[in-house]
């Protein structure tokens, strides 16, 4: 009652401040914005709100110097509930500028103080971190308490649940039952228990979902758990008793709709299912953990407005509570509740790069403002928490080396000890049609660091004879770049954030050339992966383009010829296993060569676990198979299909999924018949792309390589003992 009385003056009072015609004075009053900065600040809750009024203050009534710095010490304390380093910055303000101050300066003088013995407590007993082991796609999902082994899904060969010691790299199988044959059955997402002797993980079999089973980690004794029709179960964390599993659980609704997701709670002793959360469709990635007492879930989940930020709330399981932990305009991501701690610890860009901060929980609630950890840790992923409170976590360095051989197109001969390479990360490299040029996308680290958000991925023109190369335009989300056949433009599939609306879902981009103009000629439809479900290439005379597609939404796959002029188009072919990545023109402009898998297993973009190669001529419509691509029982890829400058061959790369990753390159003559090996990427180079130049005397090549980092932090809790 007393506040509403308060508020009931203040409104008279500033109608007749209007009336007198002194409403714009009063406003003009730092004192009055400064009691407008508190209610802000303490009242709303609206931190940022409250900053940016004290800068105001600053800013525009700086002769009032008491006020002024009251306002950076009120600054200061809002950037410390946000857990942002620029509260230090604001309190050294303070000190150095308001010297005559005396108040606010020695109130400055205490929280600077207070700030710098935090971070020389977590200097003191130093946090540590270390690389434990790294190698090409393991994929660790859990740890085992002692921090010996990692579990993993051996995705590489067998699919199935395997150990692998961190120390040595040496792996064994835990299942066996996994096979890539149809009805193919695969493992995914294996966590160890706390006491280190049973693993949990999900099993899907083909077209009937997938379920929770257990293993020990002596292998080979799995029994089901928890299963449903149409169903899939992901387990998340273990009870610190080992008495429940968490896990995600989504059913497929009864009519068409998104799947709805779910939080469950799974017994251990009877495989009943408890659902303690609906998340309705959210994606159920993300990180779910018990607190150390079991009496709560920790969990994260994307913001209602979809813009790729995520929040961290925490349930009580008892029901009585469902908040937020961290609320922020930043991404914040969930890594794991610290043993034997009430320290939650999470992962935020807030201040420009991916650093670990922590917030301490009291009763199912925030206690006090969140703390800055460690900087500059990475968009890594959690994995686990050992028994004395080390943290797992992985992290993936990934490379495109690009570089220049000499090539015999007669024979397929590749002169590889006179190779040039090409300095960056490197890919969709593609001559331009006088052989002098190179366009090729260049990946790059953004200011957020590594990780798919964080990279800029601009096309770039590079002189093949004096080594000159900038980047063409200002588009930084691109791919699939394919000169004109006159060389004054480029088409390119693109994400132009400029042009962002309810409606937009990338498109087809022409660039010219010199200037690097880009003039957007076709948009791609929804249901169309922009940078993988659609490839283009120029028809020969520059009026059209011709193009595969393939909507996800409704499981179609097309091969276009659309006229750039009119936009006129019609289709040429119709396949759901059409593959997008897989089309080349013939130099006699007349035949199409393109992909077709057997299977919808994998990627839409390439020919994978078996399919065919096949030959369009443009002229009758007819189309032939040229190669039939066998399936060997496990994945591989058929991608870089491109003809040879005579049309006489067809060239393809072959990459095994297998753990050796080996990749050839092949060629196919124009009619058909027996394939021939022509050359095999060395050990360690994955994934390879080619390209000829238009006279056949050079060949550009391109591998990737991406690694899986596993690394420990130690002394957490010895860290946050001191900080506390």
């Amino acid at each position: 009652m007393k506040r509403s009385r308060n508020m009931i003056g203040i409104a008279l009072v500033a109608l007749a401040l209007i009336a007198l015609g002194t409403a714009p004075a009063l406003a003009q009053s730092g004192h009055d914005l400064f009691q407008q900065a508190l209610v802000k600040e303490r009242a709303d809750g609206d931190l940022r709100g409250a900053i940016g009024l004290y800068e105001r203050i600053v800013q525009e009534f700086s002769a009032d110097r008491a006020l002024s710095a009251k306002a950076l010490v009120q600054m200061g304390q809002c950037y410390e509930k946000l857990g942002s380093t620029e509260a230090e910055g604001a309190y050294r303000r303070v000190v150095r500028e308001f010297g005559d101050q005396e108040e606010p300066v020695a109130e400055a003088r205490t929280r600077l103080a207070a700030l710098q013995r935090a971070a020389q407590a977590a200097e003191a007993v130093s946090i540590t971190t270390r690389r434990v082991w790294s190698g090409m796609g393991a994929g660790i999902s859990s740890i085992t308490p002692d921090g010996k082994y990692g579990a993993y899904v051996d995705y590489q060969s067998t699919g199935n649940v395997a150990l692998r010691d961190v120390a040595t790299g040496e792996r064994r199988l835990l299942t066996d039952g996994a096979s890539w044959q149809e009805p193919r059955e695969y493992a995914y997402i294996p966590k160890v228990s706390p006491d280190g002797k049973l693993v949990a993980y999900g099993w899907e079999i083909q077209g009937q979902g997938g379920h929770l089973r257990l293993v020990s980690l002596e292998g080979f004794d799995s029994r089901v758990l928890h299963a449903g029709e149409m169903c899939y179960v992901g387990p998340q964390d273990w009870s610190s008793d080992g008495r429940y599993v968490l896990a995600y659980h989504a059913c497929k609704p009864a009519t068409e709709g998104p799947w709805p997701f779910q939080l469950a709670l799974v017994s251990v002793e009877d495989g009943t299912a408890r659902v303690i959360r609906d998340l309705g469709d959210k994606p159920f990635p993300g990180t779910r953990v018990f607190s150390p007492d079991d009496r709560h879930v920790v969990y994260d989940v994307p913001v209602e407005a979809d813009d790729g930020m995520w929040d961290i709330w925490i349930l009580a399981l008892d029901g009585s509570a469902d908040v937020p932990l961290i609320q922020h305009p930043a991404n914040d991501n969930l890594l794991g509740w610290v043993p034997g701690t009430d320290d939650v610890l999470f992962l935020s860009d807030r201040d420009g790069t991916w650093d670990a901060w922590t917030v301490q929980v009291a009763n199912g609630r925030p206690a006090g403002a969140p703390r800055l950890l460690r900087r500059n840790m990475g968009q890594v992923d959690p994995i686990d928490f050992t028994a004395d409170g080390s943290f797992f976590y992985s992290g993936f360095t990934r490379w495109w080396s690009t570089r220049v051989a000499p090539f015999d197109v007669a024979t397929g001969t590749i002169h590889e000890d006179s190779a040039v390479a090409i300095r960056g990360s490197n890919f969709n490299v593609r001559w331009s049609p006088d052989g002098q040029y190179l366009a090729l996308i260049k990946e790059e680290e953004g200011p957020g660091g590594p990780g798919a958000s964080g990279y800029r991925r601009s096309l770039h023109i590079r002189h093949l004879t004096t080594g000159e190369e900038h980047q063409l335009g200002t588009l930084e989300r691109t791919r699939r770049p394919q000169w004109s056949p006159d060389g004054r433009s480029i088409l390119i599939n693109a994400w132009n954030e400029a042009e962002e609306d309810d409606a937009y879902n990338g498109g087809v981009y022409l660039i010219d050339a010199e200037s690097g103009k880009a003039t957007r000629v076709m948009d791609i439809p929804e249901g169309i992966v922009w940078w993988s479900g659609l490839e283009t290439v120029w028809s020969a005379d520059g009026n059209a383009i011709i193009y595969t597609a393939y909507n996800e939404d409704a499981n179609e796959g097309r091969l276009v010829w659309r006229e750039l002029a009119s936009g006129a188009e019609r289709e040429l072919y119709r396949d759901s296993g059409l593959a997008t990545r897989t089309l080349d023109l013939a130099p006699d402009g007349r035949h199409l060569v393109f992909g077709v898998k057997d299977s919808l297993f994998g990627s839409s973009a390439a020919i994978m676990a078996g399919g065919r190669l096949m030959v369009m001529d443009l002229e009758s419509g007819d189309s032939r198979e040229l190669l039939a691509i066998a399936d060997p029982g496990y994945p591989r890829v058929v991608q870089g299909v491109e003809w040879s400058p005579d049309g006489t061959h067809v060239l393809f790369t072959w990459v095994s999924l297998q753990e050796d990753r080996e990749t050839v390159l092949w060629r196919v003559a124009a009619d058909g018949g027996e394939p021939e090996k022509l050359w095999s990427f060395a050990e360690g180079e994955f994934e390879g792309w080619f390209t000829v130049s238009p006279d056949g005397r050079q060949i550009a090549l391109t591998t990737f390589s991406q690694e899986e980092e596993v690394w420990v932090m130690e002394n957490l809790k010895e860290v946050l003992a001191e900080r506390d």
